[in-house]
């Protein structure tokens, strides 16, 4: 009996044994077996009764990297992330390094698997662009990025519709949107298979009620009563006018005593405008570093200038300038932060803009008069010069013809004494 037990209990421990040990295992799973370049894949590492340093290494990191050197694994699953970097096949290996089961038993051994990365598709393009109820302007091209709907007075839904041309590819920023009166703009981004974007801009304007049309030139424009998405330049504050007997928002100033407006062109385009007695005059503010200005019209040209045109963002402001060579240019305006009027230098190079200094530009132009007399006083003292040289020469010249037929004369006297 006592030799059964111990046969049955050596076996018990012999099965047991063997079951720990065939329960230490290394497995190795990839999330993605064949992705596309840009994508990530995630390898899991199953270390089953096994603790100790892994490394888990890529044998192409040019077509995907990742991984690590060594990493500790107590039995149990890793996961690490690895980049599809370019087209191409890698393999993975899991390999154990300093590792043992859980009886303190030496592991050895290693665990692969191999991706093949494919070229992620690069179509970005819609291959269709709507709006319900309405047509876009300009007609639809997937070259062409910015477009513009309009919608009748009183909308307040519109439905945006978009297909894309590549089935890989996502579209966002299409189905059914609140708008209200005036500008409404909205995003159609669509996001290729290996990431990169392509935005499509469309403005979705509703038409007003009774709108108010002005005229600026040939030009006409309409006055924008909605102002919900209107900021104003800084130092205005909001006020109301009547223009046409209808209320209009407006922005005043006290430091510019200025009124401005809203105006819409017939392309949508917004910009304020100076109102003043029934007369529009585009509104120009510009900034140079710290100082901002409002151009304004001067009476009398400085002296030593002429007056010119010098473009602005896209503007043209009256400007002047010594000559055609010279980056130098002077614009007369107003300070935005202090009121005052001044004359300013502006080099067109660097774009910047400095107070100009009166004083050193007269003695700049004192200089350059100096210089002309010099130079007129040098010319006429060559030229006087020039005159007596030739007079001397002409002198000269009549004083030899003279001593030459004295002294042919006296030879010829001396000739007849001899016959």
């Amino acid at each position: 009996m006592k030799k059964k037990f111990i046969f049955v209990f050596t076996l018990l421990v012999f099965v047991f044994t063997s079951i720990r040990v065939n329960a230490a295992s290394l497995g190795i799973s990839a999330s993605n077996r064949n992705p596309n370049t840009g994508s990530t894949v995630t390898i899991t590492v199953n270390a089953s009764g096994l603790i100790g340093k892994f490394s888990v290494t890529s044998s192409n990191p040019s077509v995907l990297s990742g991984g690590t050197l060594s990493d500790w694994i107590e039995d149990g699953t890793k996961r690490y992330q690895f980049t599809a970097k370019s087209k191409g096949t890698a393999t993975i290996t899991v390999l154990a390094l300093d590792v043992a089961d859980s009886s303190g038993t030496p592991f050895s051994g290693s665990k692969a698997i191999s991706i093949t990365v494919g070229e992620a598709a690069t179509n970005n393009y819609l291959s269709s662009l709507s709006v319900d109820n309405a047509t876009l302007t300009p007609e639809f091209n997937k070259d062409v990025l910015s477009y513009t709907a309009e919608l009748e007075a009183g909308t307040t839904k519109a439905k945006i519709n978009a297909s894309k041309a590549d089935s890989k590819a996502s579209v966002s920023g299409v189905g059914e949107f609140d708008v209200e009166e005036g500008d409404n703009n909205f995003e159609v981004t669509v996001t290729a298979e290996n990431g990169a974007t392509r935005v499509y801009n469309l403005n979705i304007v509703v038409k007003e009620f009774d709108p108010i049309e002005v005229k600026i030139g040939k030009k006409t424009y309409t006055v924008q009563r909605n102002d919900k998405k209107i900021t104003p330049p800084d130092g205005y504050e909001k006020t109301t006018i009547k223009i046409q007997d209808k209320e209009v928002p407006a922005y005043k100033s006290k430091l510019t005593k200025y009124t401005l407006v809203v105006l819409k062109d017939s392309k949508g385009n917004q910009a304020f405008y100076i109102y003043k007695d029934g007369k529009y005059t585009k509104y120009q503010e510009y900034t140079f570093s710290q100082i901002r200005i409002v151009p304004l019209k001067l009476t009398k040209i400085p002296a030593g200038y002429v007056k010119t045109q010098i473009k602005l963002k896209d503007d043209k402001v009256t400007a002047y300038k010594m000559n055609n060579s010279s980056n130098y240019y002077l614009i007369y305006g107003m300070n935005l932060e202090t009121g005052k009027q001044n004359m300013y230098m502006y080099e067109k190079g660097e774009g910047t803009l400095q107070i100009y200094n009166k004083n050193m530009n007269n003695k700049l132009l004192d200089r350059m008069n100096l210089y002309k007399i010099c130079i007129i006083s040098l010319g006429s003292a060559v030229i006087l010069l020039l005159v007596i040289c030739i007079c001397l020469m002409v002198k000269t010249h009549k004083y030899k013809k003279i001593v030459h037929r004295k002294k042919t004369k006296k030879k010829d006297q001396q000739n007849e004494v001899v016959k």
